[in-house]
């Protein structure tokens, strides 16, 4: 004989699944499956599904009669379903609908509700059934679980570079990450800039898309706060990147007390989500997360220093050297800007030196010069400046010339930035004499003749008046002298038989010779062997130290009486002291 026995077992479901994840303030649907396996129907069933705290049950949705009781504001409570019986193989789907409580009313934690299958019957009790026969049975359990969907928020940030200069944006990156099982409703990053930074307008960038400026508000420490509400919901697993840039303000006070290799300049963000409900927070944490990132304002102090050596003589060049040296505390970054205020005379010819360019020259002989290189501590940079002062610049025109430097890394001295090389242009101007015979053969009792041309080697123009002192021979009559040429004034020869002669005209250029000075005389009858004269030009302009080939201190002009003499006289040259 086989004994007829009902057998149940029971299986729960949330939204199809063992278990899910919800968000705040979705619906999610659980069924409750009640499966008789065994010969006999199963009588006076009871199921029992005990509701977690945290899960609220819509009491309208709850199917087969079943009852909620102890519940409170924030879910829980039992769900108790009473079933006139289950023939066998059959099975009855016990459903509901569900919410999560209000976030600030959960936690992380997954939610659990097990269902249990209490009792049940073998016959149905009253009329017609021995109760005494009646077995019980307790039936089997099961559970689903339902787990909070809340944003977990992550920010990093980073920057394009750790040094900044003033005046000069970087790049600040901002990856913000949602590691949580809920996709954010609303997510606000606020990054609050350090002391003296500015936001540059129209900079940000979220996911290579332009995004609105933020709202910039001020600290109560002055520093600038930027407040992203455009965002938008990130989803669970997901990431955006937000971009943007700012600077350190050049209308800042900066001292070597806000800069150095030693001063971090640090920037703290923070992102602030709200999940599907709207909420910041559940009842363990808030939907935050901070990040910052530090760079550093290097301080250097650049001087600069200019020289030249020698005379500045009209008519020839000069050399100055600029020299830019970084007296620290931290390396200056390049590239550096001189800016060389030339004399207004001097007319720019090259520069020299490694690492240095020519980047323009203005009308006003101002000369822009770059450094492409850096400087570290200690160390200096050279370059050579060379200009040409013409041949007629007057002597004692101001030949000054000032140059500053201009750097990228901020310089705590800016006093020494600029430097002024003072001076006066000098002249030179090497003046030549020449004195030729103008015949080949003289006589005792006849006229002798000679020119004398003075000319300018240069470098310079030489101004009038020029003296030209002819010292006669004793061998020529002295009142017999006659000198004589265009523009020049002579007078006699004087007791020790000295001719003087004076130009007064026109400057001598360089190259440029003076009219021929002719002087005669007669030799005299008495007179043999040689004669000799020596004459001497006098300039105002000085000449050279070392006078050049064609300035012959001493040339002797000889003449030989009934002779074929074609000799050169004596020339000496005295300057002007």
């Amino acid at each position: 004989m086989t004994v007829q026995e009902s057998a149940l077992s029971v299986v729960k479901k949330v939204n199809g699944l063992d278990s899910a994840t919800v968000e705040p303030g979705d619906e999610f649907d659980y069924a409750v499956t009640v499966r008789n396996t065994g010969s006999a129907a199963a009588y006076d069933v009871t199921v029992v599904d005990e509701i977690p705290a945290g899960v609220i049950v819509d009491t309208a949705s709850v199917s087969h009669g079943g009852v909620l009781s102890g519940a409170g504001a924030t879910g829980g409570g039992t769900i108790t379903w009473t079933l006139a019986s289950i023939d066998p193989s059959a099975l009855v789907v016990l459903t509901y609908t569900a919410t999560l409580a209000e976030s600030p009313e959960l936690d992380d934690a997954t939610l659990t509700n097990t269902v249990t299958v209490e009792e049940y019957f073998s016959h149905p009790t009253g009329n017609g059934y021995d109760d005494g026969e009646r077995r019980s049975y307790d039936g089997p359990s099961a559970d689903a679980d339902v787990t909070p969907g809340f944003p977990v928020p992550t920010i990093a940030k980073g920057s394009s570079t750790a040094l900044a200069l003033i005046g000069v944006p970087i790049t600040f990156t901002l990856t913000i990450a949602n590691n949580g099982t809920g996709a954010s409703a609303s997510t606000t990053v606020v990054d609050t800039l350090p002391l003296g930074w500015e936001y540059v307008p129209d900079s940000t960038v979220l996911d290579g898309d332009e995004l609105a400026d933020p709202d910039i508000s001020t600290s109560p420490d002055g520093e600038q706060v930027l407040t992203w509400t455009s965002i938008g919901s990130v989803a669970a697993g997901d990431a955006v990147s937000l971009t943007y840039a700012a600077r350190p303000s050049s209308g800042h006070a900066w001292t070597s007390d806000n800069t150095g290799a030693d001063v971090a300049h640090t920037n703290v963000a923070h992102v602030q989500m709200t999940d599907a409900a709207g909420f910041p927070q559940n009842a363990v944490r808030e939907y935050r997360d901070d990040s910052d990132a530090s760079v550093y304002i290097h301080e250097a102090d650049l001087e600069i220093a200019k020289e030249h050596t020698g005379a500045i003589v009209a008519g020839s060049s000069v050399t100055w050297t600029v020299t830019v040296t970084n007296n620290g505390p931290d390396t200056s970054a390049g590239p550096f800007m001189v800016t060389d205020w030339l004399p207004a005379d001097a007319e720019f010819t090259a520069i020299s030196g490694p690492g240095w360019e020519v980047v323009g020259m203005d009308d006003d002989n101002v000369l822009g010069l770059r450094f492409t290189g850096s400087l570290g501590v200690d160390e200096s940079t050279s370059v050579q400046i060379t200009a040409a002062f013409a041949a007629d610049v007057e002597k004692g025109t101001d030949a000054t010339n000032a140059a500053c430097v201009y750097g990228t890394t901020f310089d705590p001295d800016p006093a020494n930035d600029c430097a002024q090389d003072e001076a006066e242009v000098d002249t030179l101007a090497d003046v030549a004499l020449v004195k030729e015979l103008a015949d080949e053969a003289f006589t005792a009792g006849e006229p002798i003749v000679w020119t004398i041309e003075v000319s300018n080697n240069g470098p310079s123009i030489s101004h009038a008046p020029f003296t030209v002192k002819d010292q006669l021979s004793p061998k020529v009559d002295w009142d017999t002298v006659i000198a004589s040429g265009d523009g020049w004034e002579c007078g006699e020869a004087d007791g020790l038989g000295i001719v003087t002669c004076v130009w007064e005209g026109d400057p001598l250029g360089v190259g440029e010779s003076l009219p021929i000075l002719t002087l005669q005389a007669t030799v005299l009858t008495s007179a043999t062997g040689t004669i000799v004269n020596t004459a001497t030009v006098t300039p105002p302009t000085a000449e050279p130290a070392t006078p050049g080939p064609s300035t012959t201190t001493t040339t002797p002009t000889l003449a030989a009486v009934n002779t074929l003499p074609n000799l050169p006289l004596t020339k000496s040259v005295i300057p002007n002291n």
